[in-house]
């Protein structure tokens, strides 16, 4: 006989002495032991958690913490962003940075201006 085969066995035969026993209950055992029952009843829907405090004030600070995230990605794309560029020379410099070509040909920017202006006259 396997551990299974025997503890079915066992809870089989609890089980009809149980059931012989609560048939030769007197009436006023039976009916105090169905008021017990009631109790424990009542006392097990008494005692279903509700949502505690602890959860509360996690999903606050979850929601808290969230608020930060949100505010600090704004600030952040605020702050990413590039400044506008206010008059020409700005302008000008900011090309002479991003271009690629050959820094020595901005040395002498001065003599080309002037050439500019020259051959406008």
């Amino acid at each position: 006989m396997s551990d299974d085969e025997r503890d079915e066995a066992i809870a089989a035969a609890a089980r009809a002495h149980l059931d012989r026993s609560a048939e030769e209950l007197d009436a006023a055992t039976g009916t105090r032991l169905r008021a017990a029952r009631l109790r424990a009843l009542a006392g097990l829907e008494a005692a279903r958690p509700t949502p505690s405090r602890r959860r509360l004030v996690l999903a606050a600070a979850s929601a808290g913490a969230f608020g930060v995230l949100v505010a600090a990605s704004w600030w952040l794309r605020e702050a990413g962003a590039p400044a506008p560029i206010a008059d020409a020379d700005e302008l000008e410099d900011a090309e002479i940075l991003s271009a690629t070509d050959d820094l020595e040909l901005y040395d002498d920017l001065d003599f080309y201006r002037w050439l500019e202006d020259d051959a406008a006259i």
